[in-house]
């Protein structure tokens, strides 16, 4: 009877040690999320006291957590600057800030990468069907570099919701393309997400639109355009629960 329940007691401390054992490997085979923040003036934290970005904070939450958060942003960044200029920065119109971004992107090796951009191309009126398909070669060019990262569209707000004029259409390029390409109309904040959504729906790619939340004229600087220290906050507050 003691040798049987010797012998039980030995199967059962040995299957504990499996189980235990199977889940510590799978546990250790999840990586710690690293998200790659691809965007404009509005994940540089331009307007906002620095370290006061939603991106900072977002890294913040993350670093705790045993994750990171990483800022590919530069000021005035469109889709079509992105796709070009990381590669050749100095074609006319691009920034030393885009050199060496991709190389920067494939050694970081993020999980994930957020890719939010719109407000430069509604400033230069640029179509939104040609926006969204700048996106999708953006999409397909992160992919290429980072394979097994998950990627994600975020919709920030409405550039003009605060009364920001536009100028009118065609008198301002994405200069290093000379693209004006006779723009001569608007396409809404409304139509860009449109055109943003559907070349998702074709791609596997999630959108995450926060431009619906309540966003107020408290939380932009005098520009009318980029957030305070405030609405940095609140864009960070919208959107960690959608990650």
């Amino acid at each position: 009877m003691f040798r049987f329940l010797a012998v039980a007691s030995g199967m059962l401390v040995l299957l504990l040690t499996v189980i235990l054992t199977t889940h510590q490997a799978k546990a250790q085979a999840v990586p710690s999320p690293r998200i790659a923040i691809m965007g404009d003036s509005m994940s540089t934290g331009y307007g906002a006291s620095p370290g006061q970005g939603y991106v900072n904070l977002l890294d913040n939450d993350y670093n705790s957590q045993g994750g990171d958060v990483e800022a590919f942003a530069v000021n005035g960044a469109t889709a079509l600057r992105w796709i070009n200029c990381p590669t050749n920065p100095t074609l006319g119109g691009c920034e030393a800030a885009y050199a060496g971004q991709f190389d920067r992107l494939k050694n970081y090796n993020p999980t994930r990468v957020l890719i939010t951009l719109g407000g430069n191309e509604l400033i230069i009126s640029r179509p939104a069907s040609t926006y969204a398909s700048h996106m999708q070669q953006l999409a397909n060019k992160v992919r290429s570099l980072v394979p097994n990262a998950s990627i994600s569209f975020v919709r920030y707000y409405d550039i003009t919701k605060f009364g920001f004029q536009r100028p009118a259409p065609g008198t301002i390029c994405d200069l290093h393309q000379g693209q004006c390409n006779g723009y001569t109309t608007y396409s809404s904040w409304s139509q860009y997400g449109d055109w943003l959504r559907f070349v998702a729906a074709f791609n596997n790619i999630q959108v995450i639109d926060i431009s619906t939340a309540n966003f107020t004229r408290s939380h932009v600087i005098d520009d009318l355009v980029h957030l305070n220290n405030a609405g940095q906050l609140f864009y960070y507050n919208t959107l960690k629960p959608r990650l």
